[in-house]
């Protein structure tokens, strides 16, 4: 037997020995910003982020070391907690690499974790971060959320002191402002100074949470770039201060997205005018209701006085109650190519919400059809539209989008859903109501594409195809339809949509019917009756196309043959 040392043995060479020194910085930066934000998640292993963590993979090998400790850009990403220690070999190995520092502190309620650090940790790291001039001009982000009573000292970090001639900016690096105060009752409610933002000259995206935007006396307007403007509160707290409406003024030949939620406006409120109900009949909820009432789409939206241009502004998103997103729309001067996103609280039933709705429509009317600043953009047509509806006992829901040949144009949801029903119905008319009201405000002359989304709960579910068909028709949606796709629906809803009087598309040269129920008793008749139906209101069609549809027997697909060009069916429903 020959005696052998484990200096005898060689290993096979590691491929990874052979990548450059420079690639394997790349590979390591990759690494890092693909895994960062999951360690840094509260929702990670049970609420408990692991900040760092992600760098463990640089203890693979003494030569990964080496280039990790070498490479600023993985160390500069700093989360403040309560070990002092971390703070100082973070910064000792970002070097002259920007900073992007989150500090946040835990609500009262909630435990604590390693990625939330105390209110006065908060705040003396602050002072070694934030005071130190050659580390306050490194910083490129800065995500604070603090309590009301640290606000003030957080406020005059920020703020500074440029009283002496000659003083350099205070921020002069910072790009990204992230500050949200923790909700708490019976504390005053924070403001932010326009004027700090004029020591933040390179400020591109700011994102107030429990905190109102406000111009100072005398007003001023900071030279500031800014980019993108997100407020947001939880709605609950009343003692939440108004936002002025001016301060978007100073930002208006630079912004591009604008995101309001649930955050009032010092505006105007909207008052819905009176209506006159004399001559009609009382009526019991608990029979069927009468149709909506008339809304008058040519009537001129509300003004509420105040102008706010934001010519630049490419994207809008709002959400909030109706009455109060009213005002936002009437206030804000857009151009034909931003897009809106709208997200609306609404019950609907009765006839003072349909003024609402009527009111909301006719703003979405004038935001479409009129160019509310000069500029010289041709804007694109509406080419698809897609419809969704959903009613449940919990949160029902009527969703919009269209979009032109080339982006989403409009998103709007009405929420109709009502905490305090226990679980009843929350609607008594049919939900294509609503929807109808939305769509008969929207330029259709030129669209091509249409889908509809239903939720497949029985007859009172979906109830009136032919009102939202004739909606459709009357903006023009009809002439130039190619595409159309009805989802989770019966049968019946297919043909009755498309027979109304005045909504027969004779354009369509695909039509896709995904999830349409066939099954009972009498499917071979319903077949025959969409046969007659399609073969009446789309005489050019070319495939028909049945998608996992339910209760297909060879009896109901046979008199579906001759309907168009070409017939595709795939595999059944499996429910």
């Amino acid at each position: 037997m020959t005696n052998t040392s484990l200096d005898d043995f060689t290993y096979p060479p590691n491929p990874f020995d052979k990548v450059p020194d420079d690639l394997l910085v790349i590979m390591l930066a990759e690494v890092v910003d693909a895994e960062r934000d999951h360690y840094l998640s509260l929702e990670f292993t049970r609420g408990r982020g692991w900040p760092y963590r992600y760098i463990a993979f640089t203890h693979v090998c003494h030569r990964w070391r080496v280039v990790a400790l070498e490479y600023p850009l993985l160390w500069n990403d700093i989360v403040v907690t309560d070990r002092r220690e971390i703070l100082r070999v973070l910064l000792e190995r970002s070097k002259e690499s920007p900073l992007y520092i989150r500090a946040h502190t835990p609500y009262p309620s909630c435990r604590k974790t390693d990625l939330l650090a105390s209110p006065d940790r908060i705040q003396i790291t602050l002072q070694d971060i934030i005071q130190p001039e050659n580390l306050r001009s490194r910083i490129r982000k800065l995500d604070l959320k603090v309590r009301p009573d640290d606000f003030p000292h957080i406020l005059r970090e920020l703020d500074g002191s440029l009283e002496k001639i000659g003083t350099p900016t205070l921020w002069s690096s910072l790009q990204t402002l992230c500050l949200e105060i923790i909700p708490k009752r019976r504390t005053p409610h924070a403001t932010l100074p326009l004027h700090v933002l004029a020591h933040m000259p390179k400020l591109m995206r700011l994102e107030l949470g429990m905190c109102a935007l406000v111009h100072t006396t005398p007003p001023m307007s900071p030279h500031v770039r800014l980019k993108e403007l997100i407020m947001f509160s939880d709605g609950a707290f009343r003692e939440y201060k108004k936002a002025d409406a001016s301060v978007l003024d100073a930002f208006g030949e630079s912004l591009e997205s604008l995101q309001l939620y649930r955050v009032s406006l010092a505006l105007p409120a909207w008052v819905p005018p009176v209506q006159d109900d004399q001559g009609q009949e009382a009526y019991d909820l608990a029979c069927s209701l009468p149709p909506p009432p008339f809304i008058d789409l040519d009537t001129p939206p509300y003004d509420p006085g105040r102008k706010v241009l934001l010519p630049r502004l490419r994207s809008l998103d709002v959400k909030d109650r109706l009455r109060r997103v009213i005002p936002v729309l009437g206030t804000l001067r857009l151009p034909m190519t931003c897009r809106l996103s709208l997200e609306v609280d609404f019950l609907g039933d009765l006839d003072e919400d349909w003024v609402q709705l009527g009111e909301f429509a006719r703003q979405i009317k004038q935001k479409l059809h009129a160019n509310d600043v000069a500029d010289d953009q041709d804007p694109h047509h509406l080419q698809s539209l897609l419809i969704g509806v959903g009613r449940n006992h919990v949160d029902p829901f009527v969703y919009l989008s269209t979009s032109t040949e080339l982006r989403v144009r409009l998103d709007v949801t009405l929420l109709m859903g009502d905490a305090d029903t226990n679980g009843e119905d929350t609607l008594l008319r049919p939900i294509e109501s609503f929807a109808s009201i939305v769509c008969a405000a929207m330029p259709f002359q030129h669209l091509m594409s249409l889908t509809l989304r239903l939720d497949c709960l029985g007859k009172d579910a979906i109830a009136a195809p032919k009102e939202l068909a004739s909606a459709l028709v009357n903006a023009g949606a009809a002439e130039r339809l190619r595409w159309l796709k009805v989802a989770r629906a019966k049968v019946e809803y297919v043909c009755e949509f498309m027979t109304c009087t005045r909504a027969i598309f004779p354009a369509p040269r695909h039509i896709v019917l995904k999830k349409i129920d066939f099954s009972n008793a009498r499917s071979s008749r319903r077949a025959q009756e969409l046969h007659r139906v399609l073969t009446h209101a789309a005489p050019f069609l070319e495939r028909l196309r049945l998608t996992k549809c339910k209760g297909l027997a060879t009896d109901v697909v046979a008199p579906l043959f001759d309907t168009a060009r070409t017939l595709v069916i795939e595999p059944p429903c499996s429910c």
